[in-house]
């Protein structure tokens, strides 16, 4: 099947890229956006929803390779490496300029503090349109976050894997100051949930307190389980890398080839010839 289909992208790629995709519509569903009024930990689960949960999710089902093979495509692979370069065009630059960890650390702590902080909170709270561009930021800033760790197709490795862990744990420790600060304050930090009705049986400083541990305890587990297995890959290259995709990107490169030939009137043998001698 394979090879009547060259390229062809793996099916839990497709399964992971959807289940990215059910994560973004949860957090924009009305309900929840709805609660995020009432309840922090809602607006935290949103949050959650965006950074942490849909953007690996969607990096794993390989877009990349998806989207070329749906408009025709084959991604060019001759030199059989596992990462090709994104181009000397301005928009490689730029991509590759964004997704190197320090830059995509940088943004996704940055866009997080950012946004708690109370008077930019309180502004996305009262206007649906900041808060839309919150979410964006969020989401966006997420995918930049997890490109240097998932390394999707096509990518540049700027760190080498095994300080990957690093990144994760530098990340972690300000969000997680962030989180302990939210906890143990002993006081409201957003005035706006002091006054909307308390639908749930839940005071707005346990609230807090709660949305402050769900974004500690979601961000390290998701961190570390995302350390333990880029540890695991350096130790065993085979573990973290996909046979399925790699085999689709070869199989790929080698029917670019064999169209090449075509164009120059060369026969080459199939996967399964040999040669005239």
């Amino acid at each position: 099947m394979a090879r009547e289909a060259p390229g062809r992208v793996p099916a839990w790629c497709f399964g992971s890229f959807l289940a990215g995709l059910v994560a973004i519509w949860i957090s924009w569903t009305a309900w929840l956006a709805t609660l995020t009024h009432y309840l922090l930990i809602a607006h935290m689960v949103q949050h959650l929803l965006l950074a942490l949960a849909a953007p690996p999710l969607l990096l794993l089902g390989c877009p990349g390779l998806a989207f070329a093979r749906a408009l025709g495509r084959r991604p060019g692979r001759e030199s059989g490496e596992i990462l090709p370069s994104p181009g000397s065009s301005w928009t490689g630059r730029l991509g590759s300029f964004l997704t190197h960890p320090i830059v995509a650390g940088i943004l996704m702590v940055a866009i997080t503090i950012a946004w708690h902080i109370p008077a930019t909170f309180n502004l996305a709270m009262h206007s649906p349109a900041l808060h839309t561009l919150e979410n964006a930021t969020f989401l966006g800033s997420g995918v930049l976050f997890w490109w240097p760790v998932i390394l999707p197709w096509p990518s540049t490795q700027h760190w080498p894997r095994w300080a990957i862990p690093l990144y994760l744990l530098g990340a972690d420790m300000p969000v997680s100051v962030l989180s302990a600060y939210l906890a143990f304050c002993g006081r409201v930090i957003y005035p706006a949930y002091l006054t909307v009705p308390r639908l749930f049986p839940i005071s707005a400083l346990n609230d807090q307190v709660a949305a402050a541990m769900l974004m500690w305890v979601a961000m390290l587990l998701v961190f570390l389980a995302a350390a333990v297995a880029v540890i695991l890959e350096v130790l065993d290259p085979s573990w973290g890398h996909s046979l399925e995709v790699e085999e689709a990107l070869r199989r790929s490169a080698i029917g670019q080839g064999a169209d090449r030939a075509a164009q120059r009137g060369e026969r080459r043998p199939g996967l399964n010839q040999t040669p005239a001698l």
